[in-house]
Order: C-alpha cells, then sequence, then structure tokens
C-alpha cells in the first residue's frame, strides 16, 4: 500500500488485496508454464523413444519380395500399419516411389 506525506510517496510492507491478488495470479502462470515445460519433455521423450522398423538386406527377404538392383531398404513383409506409416519417414527403396506419389494429392 501506497501512502503520500507531503507530496512524497512512502511505499509500506502491508500487502494490498490487488497486490496479493496479482502474486497469487503470477504464482499460479508459473505454474501453467511449468506444466506445458513438462508436457513437451514428455512429448519430446516419447518422439526419441519410437523406433523405426528394421530395415532388410535382398539377403533378408524372400526371393518373392526382391528387385533386381535394389539390395537393401526393404521393409518386412508382414509390416504393421504403424511401421508402414513410420517407414515414410525413413529411407527405404520406396521412399522416393511413396513421397512423389503422396505429395501431388496435396
Amino acid at each position: 500500500m501506497d501512502v503520500y506525506f507531503e507530496k512524497t510517496r512512502v511505499e509500506t510492507d502491508t500487502p494490498t488485496p490487488t497486490k496479493g491478488l496479482r502474486d497469487a495470479l503470477g504464482h499460479g502462470n508459473q505454474q501453467q508454464q511449468q506444466q506445458q515445460q513438462q508436457q513437451q519433455q514428455h512429448l519430446a521423450a516419447a518422439m526419441l523413444s519410437l523406433k523405426l522398423p528394421q530395415l532388410f538386406t535382398i539377403n533378408q527377404v524372400p526371393k518373392v519380395f526382391q528387385e533386381d538392383s535394389i539390395y537393401s531398404g526393404y521393409r518386412h513383409p508382414r509390416s504393421s500399419a504403424t511401421d508402414c506409416i513410420l517407414s515414410l519417414f525413413q529411407l527405404t527403396n520406396e521412399t522416393v516411389n511413396i513421397w512423389t506419389h503422396f505429395l501431388p494429392t496435396w
């Protein structure tokens, strides 16, 4: 609270209701920021722990799936839907083919 004596402002240490409210709101804002930072850290950790599907060489896949001149980058023949989606962000033997067909649809 501010007290004025002969046109001189003197600050007192007694808290005013608005000052207490400002402090409480500021503290709540800090808690929200901390929660947001924790959520971002958890999301980053989850993204880093995400494992991309294993890729195989030509000798590791059945002959039915082997292509001439393609020696590596084969996905597992029985890949799950999740593995297929994750392989979009991995350099496989079909990466260029997938992205050149996918991007024009946008």
